[in-house]
């Protein structure tokens, strides 16, 4: 399956989700955009800062089982990329 970054054009990465009780994801895979030059991720500092949460941002997350997309939060920009499945 390939997907794409409506922000940035960028093919999401397959991600999986990680096996926690406080992660309400249905899915065990999700498509996320790593690309950290993503004009969604670089807009989402200023964003979160302006809402009263400094040194956060977020990525474009697809849910293939939905249709559904949505964000999910970082802290930095290597939040996240341990659960990047290789599929190459």
């Amino acid at each position: 399956e390939t997907h794409a970054c409506p922000h940035c054009r960028e093919p999401l990465s397959k991600w999986r989700v990680p096996d926690d009780p406080s992660i309400a994801w249905t899915s065990e895979y999700l498509y996320l955009c790593f690309n950290d030059a993503c004009p969604f991720v670089v807009r989402g500092w200023r964003v979160m800062w302006d809402q009263g949460v400094p040194g956060h941002s977020y990525r474009y997350l697809f849910d293939p089982e939905t249709g559904g997309s949505t964000t999910v939060a970082i802290r930095g920009l290597h939040d996240l990329k341990p659960g990047i499945v290789d599929t190459g």
